[in-house]
């Protein structure tokens, strides 16, 4: 896939300077402010994904309707490891244990999954994981008789999360588990050979013959933090510790790196805001130093990779489910795009944070993905500050659409912003699909700067494309009950007269059927003078869809001045450098270094055809130079 995934850079800094006149804004109640000069990180597309809804079962195959939607709305990662049925996964035997439904197994296979995903949805990443526990499902023939309880029950189970597989008992009402069923009669041992083994089988000669540049991305197994709920047929807090766990992690982790050195290992993948910070109910305590259950981790990651020279973390996943469920909690859904990265956002819904901080029954700052950044660049070393998140549910609010889209378009926008790699919601709601429809048809490759002089209910997400041709500010308007006029201007870019618009507002439940039957309605908007203003409904999205040209932007020590001559026919430079011996560089307008030549002769002749058109930089001694490439 041709994109940077996990290049690191810093947090973007977006405060600069105002460029719009007073006497201009007097007609707009909010001011947004965009500079292509600043900022710029590259756009992971794997935020833009999805949980499950891939068949696992090749008697009955992914439906062409499925497909077709997925790819209308621009989906471009699916994660299909089953969340808490990855944990006990026999990729042999093609059976999973099911933690939620009496730990009965049941038939599962990723093969076919991943197959349909790469033979029907080119350029989409498949996300699967490992399983960490030593234990795997063996067979289907000590399943609790679920079917025979509920033809005699009318269809009322008992409690799901009892251990009846094995040869369980309930009392005659379903209200008790009476006994425990016996792990060993469904599970056999699955220590960490097999796990990886499916590395192999997968990509290996002789294998499944999958593409391993489409299935890069490994979780380290699913929630540990709550395997002593979730599986506790086999596992008790006494005998999963933080250090235990982080052992069964770091086994794993070595072996799959020397197994696929290309592999993406992300972890720890804890289920909850209470287990990033806590484990079993406590945070660590380790010479007279407490930490949360995340930066402990982290920690001590860095040191097994000290230990063993091996990079052993890529990504930081986590999941979360906020439990804004209700309708007296909507404020806290247009909201939590705040939670990842904002330093000031009290969150109502704090709670594991207060294991570390004593402040008990206080909305406090989160910031979990910005902590997590600093833990990695401070255990791990710098540049190695990877977030993502691969499961997200729980914040319908009061069930509107419009809510959703809302807030929606927040966590894609900040996590756009701030280089998160990606994120596959579990639950999904009405107006997720045109949310999404609506950033996979509008925003460009990177990212750039945007401030808005009210931030907290009127945002400005912006990008601009690689070829620095075109930039879309995608506007959302949190506001329950007011419309707002906006005033943008915008620097670093010389914008056209004309801009396009792209809206979705007003959802009546799920409106999006593709990509040409939706509720996105298209308008235009005047420029003048690099200023543009629109208004925006109560609880609306907007792209404003601009075409012009970028100023590039250069490392501070590659930019000089004087004595390169450069011309250029279909791609194809030529460089008249009188003397000059040294480094060429061609750099995109995001920044990135595309080539890099050296040049001994009074000229030479670079090939660049092989590159994506648009307007890039030439650098070679004292000089730079803007080209187009066709």
């Amino acid at each position: 896939m041709n994109f940077v995934m996990f290049s690191s850079a810093p947090i973007k800094v977006m405060i600069f300077a105002l460029v719009v006149p007073f006497s201009c804004l007097a007609a707009a109640d909010v001011r947004v402010s965009v500079n292509a000069d600043s900022g710029r990180m590259a756009i992971s597309p794997l935020i833009y994904g999805i949980n499950n809804g891939i068949s696992d079962d090749p008697s009955a195959p992914t439906s062409d309707s499925v497909i077709n939607l997925y790819r209308g709305i621009g989906v471009k990662m699916i994660r299909m490891s089953g969340g808490n049925n990855q944990t006990k996964y026999n990729w042999r035997a093609k059976l999973s244990s099911h933690p939620d439904w009496f730990n009965n197994v049941y038939a599962h296979d990723w093969d076919s999954a991943a197959t349909t995903v790469q033979n029907r949805l080119p350029g989409v990443q498949g996300l699967f994981g490992f399983q960490l526990l030593d234990k795997a499902a063996s067979n289907t023939g000590n399943n609790w008789d679920d079917y025979t309880w509920g033809s005699t029950h009318n269809w009322t189970y008992p409690s799901v999360l009892f251990n009846l597989a094995g040869g369980g008992s309930v009392s005659a009402d379903g209200s008790t588990q009476l006994t425990a069923g016996d792990p060993s009669k469904y599970l056999e041992s699955w220590p960490a050979d097999s796990s990886v083994g499916i590395i192999n089988h997968w990509f290996g000669a002789g294998g499944a013959g999958l593409d391993s540049t489409r299935f890069r991305i490994w979780d380290m197994d699913n929630e540990p933090d709550d395997w002593s709920s979730t599986h506790d047929d086999i596992v008790d807090s006494s005998s999963m510790q933080i250090d235990t766990f982080i052992a069964h992690y770091i086994k794993l982790a070595v072996k799959a790196r020397r197994l696929f050195p290309g592999i993406i290992l992300a972890g720890p993948v804890y289920g909850n805001d209470w287990g990033w910070w806590t484990w079993n109910n406590v945070a660590i305590t380790r010479n007279g130093t407490t930490f949360g259950s995340l930066e402990y981790f982290i920690k001590q990651v860095g040191q097994a990779e000290k230990d063993s020279g091996l990079k052993l973390l890529d990504v930081v996943d986590l999941h979360f489910y906020p439990g804004d469920d209700d309708a007296s909690k909507v404020q806290q859904v247009l909201d939590v795009h705040r939670v990842f990265f904002d330093t000031t956002y009290n969150w109502p819904g704090s709670n594991g944070i207060h294991a570390v901080d004593n402040k008990w029954g206080t909305s406090v700052p989160n910031y979990i993905f910005l902590r997590a950044q600093r833990w990695m660049n401070q255990y791990l070393g710098a540049g190695r500050a990877n977030v993502a998140m691969s499961e997200f549910g729980a914040a319908t609010g009061s069930g509107d659409a419009n809510v959703s889209a809302v807030s929606f378009a927040s966590i894609l926008g900040t996590f756009a912003d701030h280089g998160v790699k990606y994120f596959t919601p579990w639950d999904w709601y009405p107006g997720w699909f045109e949310a999404m429809h609506l950033f996979t048809t509008c925003a460009k490759s990177t990212s750039i700067a945007s401030i808005s002089s009210i931030d907290t209910l009127v945002s400005a997400y912006s990008s601009l494309s690689s070829g620095g041709d075109s930039m879309t500010v995608v506007l959302v308007n949190r506001d329950q009950a007011a419309s707002h006029s906006v005033d943008v201007s915008i620097a670093g870019f010389v914008a056209d007269s004309a801009a396009t618009t792209a809206s979705i507002f007003g959802l009546n439940g799920e409106t999006f059927v593709s990509a040409s039957s939706n509720a996105m309605t298209t308008g235009t908007a005047s420029v003048s003078s690099n200023k543009l203003t629109v208004s925006l409904p109560a609880l609306s999205v907007k792209a404003v869809c601009l075409t012009g040209s970028a100023t590039p932007v250069l490392p501070k020590t590659e930019i000089a001045a004087a004595g390169l001559r450069v011309s250029t026919h279909d791609g194809i430079v030529s460089l008249a450098s009188g003397s000059f011996i040294g480094k060429v560089s061609l750099y995109g307008c995001d920044g990135r270094c595309l080539r890099r030549w050296n040049i001994s002769g009074k000229s030479s002749v670079l090939d660049l055809r092989k590159l994506h058109s648009g307007y890039s930089i030439l650098s070679a001694g004292n000089r730079t130079v803007k080209i187009m490439l066709p």
